[in-house]
């Protein structure tokens, strides 16, 4: 009876130990996904300042606004 007792005891932590490990690397992964998107969004950010600044340049010299291009197809379309 004690062996058993020891037993369930002993599956219990182990269970315990999985679940913590487990709620870890799931919030591992969400920090994870949210620094990817925030370095992104920053990007794509100064991507849009930066297409701004040669707008407004070109405006001030009064020649034709051209979109920058990019490797990406995605980057730069209206």
């Amino acid at each position: 009876m004690t062996v058993l007792i020891i037993f369930k005891t002993k599956v219990r932590a182990q269970e315990e130990s999985d679940d913590s490990k487990k709620r870890q690397k799931e919030e591992s992964v969400k920090k994870h996904k949210q620094m990817v998107a925030a370095t992104v969004k920053n990007a794509i950010d100064a991507f849009e300042i930066q297409q701004n600044k040669v707008e407004m340049e070109c405006e001030k010299k009064n020649k034709e606004v051209l979109p920058i291009k990019s490797r990406n197809p995605q980057i730069g379309r209206t």
